[in-house]
């Protein structure tokens, strides 16, 4: 099984979308749960990879982003 994936062009683009998305959540954000999802993203956008265990929080993460802009990816 593959441990790291290697982030594309168009991945970056979405991550730095979900940043930016996330620090709207912030003023609401009661267990510090968006300030280490957005910490997260910035470790990954700066190595370029993200493992099997970030995988499973991306993803949940562009399902909530997706499902809030309407079902579309903005």
């Amino acid at each position: 099984m593959k441990n790291q994936f290697d982030l594309t062009p168009k991945q970056k683009v979405g991550l730095e979308k979900i940043y930016h998305w996330l620090d709207g959540k912030m003023k609401d954000d009661m267990t510090g749960t968006v300030e280490k999802s957005r910490e997260t993203i910035s470790f990954i956008l700066a190595r370029e990879y993200y493992t099997t265990l970030e995988k499973e929080l991306l993803n949940e993460l562009r399902s909530q982003y997706v499902e809030e802009n309407g079902g579309k990816n903005k």
